[in-house]
């Protein structure tokens, strides 16, 4: 018999060196062996790798190679270990990028109660971090550190007639839209089922949103398979700041919240106004900071 638990999310660890995946469950007690077989965003499998049953019994812990996690992307973690004498499956996944826009020594400068370790341990900072990298790059519209992102896009229109190719449509044709900003590199490109060439690749020209190329893209619906990479190699200081500040908005939030309108002691009810209270995450001074260093993509019609 073999049970198949939920997925968790294992968070994101940066590029460039081996990954140290723990499993944390709760109740359950693991006996060795245990294994954990490593999935790519396309689903290609390294493994399986050795888990260890970590003394707690109700944990465990695998070091994944380098040379499992080549790409910028996010990987799929099946472990598997005995409990109880029945086979049991855990699925979680992890996402590997080009680095963090704060680091833990830069969050325990912005207060100093974080600099308690033993209140404040590296574990609830990744969480925080995560929570508040991720939230102020979709109140941007754009990734402030390097990103993977794997994306199933539509080809151009086919050219049917002589006036398609006199209106510009040809030029239009050899540029594919994406969903990401700032986009560096590529890794991979299949279309109509048909993997582009190394040489092929390298003539394809990363233009912020957009990939072009000499050649026309094959026209069709979600016919093209992308694989890139995407967001800036470093941020700004403003930009480390305002996660900064959402972080300490996480981790100690104020007895007053950074977006309440009104707060009641006693018999008293005081209403607040504060400017901007309504933007994407609320708090004026991060919003304001995400429209001046975010992308917004111009409306049509």
């Amino acid at each position: 018999m073999t049970a198949n638990l939920a997925a968790l999310y294992l968070g994101a660890f940066a590029a460039g060196q081996p990954v140290v995946l723990t499993l944390l469950l709760p109740g359950a007690v693991v006996v060795a062996p245990a294994t954990v077989t490593i999935a790519d965003g396309n689903g290609a499998a390294h493994g399986p790798f050795e888990a260890t049953v970590n003394s707690d019994g109700h944990s465990l812990s695998v070091t994944i190679p380098l040379s499992a996690l080549p790409m910028l992307d996010m990987y799929a973690a099946t472990w598997s270990g005995l409990v109880g004498g029945v086979a049991t499956v855990w699925d979680s996944s992890f996402e590997i990028v080009g680095g963090f826009i704060v680091t833990y020594d830069e969050i325990r400068t912005i207060d100093r109660a974080f600099s308690d370790t033993a209140k404040f341990p590296d574990a609830a900072l990744k969480v925080a971090r995560a929570r508040a990298e991720a939230r102020f790059e979709r109140a941007a519209n754009v990734a402030f550190v390097p990103r993977g992102r794997r994306e199933l896009v539509s080809g151009p229109p086919a050219l049917s007639s002589t006036s398609d190719w006199v209106v510009g449509a040809w030029e239009q044709a050899r540029v594919l839209k994406l969903s990401e900003f700032v986009i560096t590199s590529v890794y991979s490109v299949v279309s109509n089922g048909v993997a582009l060439t190394a040489d092929e690749l390298a003539t394809v020209i990363c233009d912020d949103d957009r990939l072009v190329r000499g050649l026309l893209w094959s026209p069709g619906t979600r016919n093209i398979a992308v694989h890139y990479v995407h967001g800036y190699s470093t941020p700004p200081e403003p930009v480390k700041l305002a996660v900064l500040l959402l972080l300490r908005d996480y981790l100690a939030p104020t007895a007053l919240p950074a977006r309440a309108t009104a707060q009641t002691i006693g018999d008293s009810t005081y209403r607040i106004t504060i400017a901007g209270r309504d933007g994407a995450t609320g708090i004026p001074e991060v919003d304001a900071i995400a429209k001046d260093f975010g992308r917004r993509r111009l409306a049509v019609g």
